[in-house]
């Protein structure tokens, strides 16, 4: 979508992230469900990695113990998480060559900045959907991440297709979540692509018709309608083809609520706001939005001849803001202000350039809905939208509102804000994950109250469903709060150090208002087949660094992409005992085409929070809402569900 006219460039993000961001920092929660438990059970991959493992021990007796089986478990929990459908896009910039569409380019490069997520958890938390070439690069980072060695997972390009192979003791295996199948040979081997096509080449029908290509785990060939023998000659390899970035971390202030819905509709069940592809027209016309109707995604369990007939969606989340501005508690949420207090009954300025910006960020990716609605074919990435992003309130006098989804390097006029208000900027803001509202105060013109209200849209394989007969409860807050440098490159530069750049290296450089406890960066590189990339992190200025990776090479014998001189090089890393408030990311060596960079900083948790569940059990709406005192950062309880429960929503609320 088109930026509208922007205002001036100033050094006001340099101020941002010193800001500290109070009230509840990263609540998570996680159920006793057998497969949908939520955020806390898969919010890193080392938790998505953990979970996977415990549900391959609840259905076969044991936890993983070889490569194979590790490899099989994860390749369950994502069939199961995760539907193939179009369309998650992400704003990279049109740096990124990936993001920008050409002639004859692969089938998954983007347009206009615009491309579908390789970023693993962030898609799985904002989408838990994307088509094959998206899926399986995420895959990679998981597989490459949980493996220890990303040289061992591959995306081959074939015709309309893009898999996913592992080399497990020695061999390449075939490992395809968007066909739904991995293969195996009569001894209960996987095998890989290559085997399937001179299988194909020999019109060996037999052997594809075979029950045994399901192995030991009875998949069923082929679940989702495609045709095994329908794998063509591969074109090139694809190495370091996805990447773990965004952490999936938010924070909640006081006077902020952000309710999640398991089903698309919102409140009223008819309110449908998404980011993605409408399949209304495919899908019999009950819902707009993302749907498929083959996947495992509400259908587990994979294996015993299962083929996964899923009728599955998305899921909602609204964020709603109202800074308590009659007291000094709104300063805990505001990113920015300069000469800002409350005054005659209202949040003014008390002389020139005066003004108050709020910020959103979160995991989810923010949706919206056509202004023009109507049975139809929504495209909500092309025509202008509305309810994504609004503020409403009253002002005394005239407020200028404006918005920025770069840091606060350039800004767009939302509005006036004036007498009894309402400004929808969804526009300026769908597909995004972090925007700033400013607010332009003066003596005689300000804010008596205020409410932003943001809706997103939410992985449906990570709500935390709740299950029959009573349903455990397990809370964690870390205390973090998340730094954005991306997904766009624009967000990231504005944390760029050019000062400490030498010999052919990248660095930036994020600070918060409190310890770094965890940091993340990706690459997009473009150099020579035998170059060796490295990412590295300093908590002290630079004088030491620590090795995210070390000498990772792009290129390798047989046809690579791009002649193996292009791939995602990542890394990210925890930061436990640290008590520097800044952290550096320095990239090396050669050609960047685009760079990504996150942090979470440590804050206080300073509210209590409260947690509240709706569900349907029989004909009968019930509600469960359990309190947490300021500053616990663990709980357990119990929600007393009967039986025929279905999950409706859950909502944190900050006080």
């Amino acid at each position: 979508m088109a930026r509208s006219a922007c205002l001036a460039i100033g050094i006001f993000a340099a101020v941002l992230v010193t800001s500290a961001m109070a009230g509840v920092g990263d609540p998570q929660i996680m159920t006793d469900h057998s497969v949908y438990r939520g955020e806390l059970a898969c919010s890193t991959l080392d938790r998505n990695i953990a979970d996977a493992y415990r549900v391959y021990k609840d259905r076969y007796g044991h936890e993983p113990k070889t490569d194979l089986e590790k490899v099989v478990a994860l390749w369950i929990w994502k069939s199961e998480h995760y539907m193939h459908a179009c369309d998650n896009k992400v704003y990279y910039g049109p740096d990124n060559p990936d993001a920008v569409q050409r002639e004859g380019g692969p089938p998954w490069l983007g347009r206009d900045g615009w491309m579908d997520s390789k970023d693993c958890q962030m898609t799985q938390f904002s989408f838990s959907f994307g088509l094959c070439y998206s899926i399986h690069a995420q895959m990679a980072a998981l597989i490459g991440h949980a493996l220890g060695d990303m040289a061992r997972v591959r995306c081959p390009e074939i015709h309309g297709h893009t898999p996913l192979e592992v080399k497990i003791d020695g061999r390449w295996v075939l490992v395809d979540f968007t066909m739904g199948i991995m293969v195996f040979d009569d001894d209960g081997r996987p095998v890989s692509l290559e085997e399937i096509l001179a299988r194909k080449k020999a019109g060996d029908k037999e052997w594809f018709a075979s029950p045994k290509r399901g192995g030991p785990y009875k998949l069923n060939m082929s679940p989702f309608g495609d045709r095994l023998d329908g794998y063509s000659p591969v074109r090139w390899i694809q190495m370091n083809f996805g990447y773990n970035a965004m952490p999936i971390v938010y924070s909640l202030r006081p006077g902020e609520t952000f309710t999640r819905y398991l089903d698309p509709g919102l409140a009223d069940g008819e309110t449908w706001m998404f980011w993605g592809r409408d399949y209304f027209p495919l899908n019999g016309k009950p819902k707009h939005g993302p749907f498929r109707n083959v996947t495992f995604m509400d259908d587990y369990p994979v294996g015993e001849m299962r083929r996964g007939r899923g009728r599955t969606y998305y899921g909602n989340g609204v964020f709603e803001y109202a800074p308590p501005l009659a007291d000094d508690r709104w300063r805990e949420g505001a990113a920015n202000e300069k000469g800002a207090a409350w005054r005659d009954g209202a949040l003014r300025g008390q002389g020139e350039d005066a003004h108050v910006t709020f910020e959103h960020l979160s995991p989810y990716v923010i949706a919206a809905r056509p202004v023009e609605g109507g049975d139809r074919d929504w495209k909500v990435m092309e025509e202008k939208c509305v309810d994504g992003a609004v503020v409403t309130g009253q002002a005394v006098g005239v407020v200028p509102v404006k918005v920025s989804v770069d840091g606060g390097q350039t800004w767009q006029p939302v509005g006036k804000a004036e007498g009894g208000f309402r400004l929808d900027f969804t526009d300026a803001v769908k597909g995004r994950h972090f925007y700033l509202l400013r607010f332009d105060l003066a003596p005689k013109s300000g804010l008596k109250d205020l409410k932003v209200r943001t809706v997103t849209q939410v992985g449906r394989g990570v709500f935390p469903r709740l299950t029959e007969s009573g349903c455990k409860i397990t809370y964690e807050a870390s205390g973090q709060h998340a730094i954005h440098g991306g997904p766009s490159q624009d967000l990231a530069e504005r944390f760029r150090r050019k000062d400490l750049e030498k010999d052919g290296y990248r660095v930036y450089g994020i600070r918060g208002k409190g310890p770094i406890r965890h940091a993340a960066g990706v690459v997009r590189v473009d150099g020579p087949a035998d170059a060796r990339w490295s990412v590295e992190f300093s908590v002290d200025g630079g004088k030491t660094w620590r090795t995210g990776v070390k000498d990772v090479r792009t290129g390798g014998p047989g046809k690579q992409w791009e002649d193996g001189k292009a791939g995602y090089i990542w890394a990210q890393m925890d930061f436990a005992s640290n008590k520097s408030d800044e952290v550096l990311i320095r990239f090396g060596k050669g050609n960047i085409l685009h760079a990504q960079v996150f942090a979470a900083c440590e804050t206080k948790n300073t509210s209590p929070l409260t947690v509240t569940y709706g569900w349907i059990e029989g004909d009968k709406a019930k509600e469960h809402t359990h309190q947490i005192a300021a500053g616990k950062a663990a709980d357990t309880w119990t929600v007393p569900t009967g039986k025929g429960v279905h999950t409706k929503w859950v909502r944190f609320e900050v006080k």
